[in-house]
């Protein structure tokens, strides 16, 4: 049995600012928590079952993603939270995040090509460099997932504290 799983509202309630973690690898991990703790509140909705759920906690992120984005017209947003989970499994399963990691220029680029065509990655090996394109993508991911879920009580969080607005 795997550790208790937090609901959308106590991560909404923590102190963390996406905008504000200055290390790469903990920028990415927490993003992956942010995103598989909407993902599980998005499966949680559509299967009517409480998001605390020991089946949906004992989920794998990509089950989850599949379950929350596997219908007509999610293809996009699947693909780039798969992505997120690439670099995610990178960090997992490596020493470091390499600077040169193809999957976290992978992440970034499908995510903010989409707004500017014209964009290219940073040829800055350094995290400083790089970090505000990889706030920018994950709160590209993070407000259409927000949007998908359905408010469950008037006081829907909307912290300021929520990586909502551009960095």
């Amino acid at each position: 049995m795997g550790r208790k799983k937090h609901t959308f509202e106590e991560v909404a309630d923590s102190d963390f600012d996406l905008r504000e973690i200055r290390d790469m690898e903990l920028l990415v991990l927490k993003s992956h928590i942010y995103v598989e703790t909407i993902l599980r509140r998005i499966v949680s909705d559509k299967l009517a079952i409480p998001e605390d759920n020991p089946t949906l906690g004992s989920m794998l992120f990509w089950q989850l993603a599949q379950l929350a984005l596997g219908g007509a017209g999610d293809e996009e947003l699947l693909r780039h939270a798969e992505q997120l989970n690439t670099v995610r499994n990178e960090i997992a399963h490596e020493l470091y995040l390499a600077c040169g990691s193809k999957a976290l220029e992978a992440f970034v680029t499908m995510a903010i090509t989409a707004r500017r065509p014209d964009y290219t990655w940073p040829s800055a090996h350094e995290d400083d460099a790089r970090r505000p394109d990889f706030v920018q993508a994950a709160i590209s991911l993070i407000r259409p997932l927000i949007d998908k879920m359905t408010p469950r009580e008037a006081t829907w969080p909307r912290s300021p504290r929520l990586p909502l607005t551009k960095p």
